[in-house]
């Protein structure tokens, strides 16, 4: 499985070159593009999820968090540890 973030769904120029790399390269993974939104989504639900009680700081970590590319990494984990 690949996932992407980006802040859009909407995906031009080199980004958009290196997503269809990897869709035509990775052909037999399944591939899903999340934008900032739907990542904000699965976090806010962080609180109503099972993980929440493995992970029970996460919402004061969000607040700490400096950027989008922090805040997508806590995502990503969150997305590995789901799998």
């Amino acid at each position: 499985i690949i996932h992407q973030t980006a802040p859009t769904r909407c995906l031009y120029g080199k980004i958009a070159g290196f997503t269809s790399l990897w869709k035509t390269n990775f052909d037999d993974y399944d591939y899903y593009l999340h934008d900032d939104s739907a990542v904000w989504r699965l976090l806010l639900l962080s609180e109503q999820q099972e993980w929440h009680k493995v992970f029970p700081h996460l919402s004061q970590v969000l607040k700490c968090a400096n950027s989008m590319t922090a805040i997508s990494d806590l995502w990503r984990y969150l997305v590995l540890w789901e799998c």
